[in-house]
C-alpha cells in the first residue's frame, strides 16, 4: 500500500492519499482466483460423485422393482404355500402352482458381488421338483444383489414377502402381501 503526502489543493494543509500498487492488485487477484478455481473443483467433485450414487441407486431401484414383479408373478401362480407353516419366517418358501408342480425359492450366495461388496450377497433363485429330484433346467434367477428375503406365509393362500437389496452405496427394501391365485378372501381369515 502506498501512502502519499502532498497539499490538499482545497484547504492548503498536508493530507494523506492512500491507495494499492498495481503489484499488489495482480497479487490478490491470484490469490483470489486460485481459490475460486479450488471451490469450482470441489464443488464439480461433490457433484460427480452425489450423481454418480443417485444413479447407481435408481438403477438398483428399478431393477429391484422389475425383480419383485417376476416374483411376485412366479408365486401369483401358485396355489397353495406347503412351506414354512403359517405365521413362520424364513429365507425359502415351497409352493404348490395350478399343475400341482412344487416350486422353491431360495437364495444362493453370489460369491463375485460377495467380494466386491464386502458383504454376503444373494441371489434369489426359483427351482421346481418333478417327483423327487430337482431339475436344474428349470432353475431361475429372480434376483441379484440380495441382502436378506423373507417369507412368511399367512395362510395357505397368501404369503408375505419382505427383503432388502444392497447396490450404489446403499440399500433398497420392500414388503408386500402376496395372494396366491387359487385364494379366496375366506382363505385369509
Amino acid at each position: 500500500m502506498i501512502c502519499l503526502i502532498g497539499e490538499s489543493p482545497k484547504t492548503g494543509k498536508l493530507a494523506v492519499h492512500k491507495g494499492f500498487t498495481l503489484v499488489e492488485v495482480i497479487i490478490s487477484s491470484v490469490i483470489l482466483a486460485f481459490f475460486f478455481q479450488l471451490g469450482v473443483y470441489v464443488w464439480q467433485n461433490f457433484l460427480f460423485r452425489t450423481t454418480d450414487t443417485l444413479t447407481k441407486r435408481l438403477y438398483l431401484q428399478m431393477e429391484a422393482r422389475k425383480a419383485m414383479i417376476n416374483l411376485f408373478r412366479e408365486l401369483q401362480e401358485g396355489i397353495e404355500v406347503t412351506s414354512p407353516n403359517c405365521g413362520y419366517t424364513y429365507p425359502f418358501l415351497v409352493f404348490k402352482n395350478y399343475v400341482n408342480q412344487i416350486k422353491i425359492i431360495y437364495l444362493e450366495k453370489d460369491e463375485s458381488k460377495s467380494k466386491a461388496e464386502k458383504h454376503d450377497i444373494f441371489r434369489a433363485v426359483i427351482s421346481s421338483m418333478n417327483g423327487s429330484a430337482s431339475s436344474s433346467q428349470d432353475k431361475t434367477v429372480l434376483m441379484e444383489n440380495v441382502l436378506e428375503l423373507n417369507f412368511t406365509p399367512y395362510s395357505i393362500g397368501g404369503v408375505f414377502v419382505s427383503g432388502s437389496l444392497l447396490g450404489g452405496g446403499g440399500t433398497y427394501s420392500f414388503m408386500n402381501f402376496v395372494r396366491l391365485q387359487n385364494s379366496s378372501s375366506e382363505d385369509e381369515d
